[in-house]
């Protein structure tokens, strides 16, 4: 028998190794979540920011609204930030 098939017999390392299977899923879930939440903050970041030129623009809320999809209450609140 060589100390492969035993390490697979061996119920302790079999616990360790799941533990660990586990263990780098939730960790690669975990990335994964971050990256596509550092995605949709970029893209809010970015709507905001053309925003603020358009207002800058004197383009009028509505056509931002169409624009970037931002709400009014977000544009009246970007217009205080100018």
């Amino acid at each position: 028998m060589d100390e492969l098939e035993k390490l697979k017999e061996n119920d302790e390392f079999n616990a360790l190794y799941e533990e660990d299977v586990v263990r780098n899923k939730l960790i690669n879930t975990a990335r994964v979540e971050g990256i596509e939440e550092g995605v949709e903050k970029g893209k809010s970041e970015e709507k905001i920011n053309i925003a603020k030129k358009l207002l800058n623009l004197n383009i009028s809320k509505e056509d931002i609204m169409k624009s970037t999809g931002l709400s009014l209450e977000e544009i009246n609140h970007l217009l205080e930030t100018i």
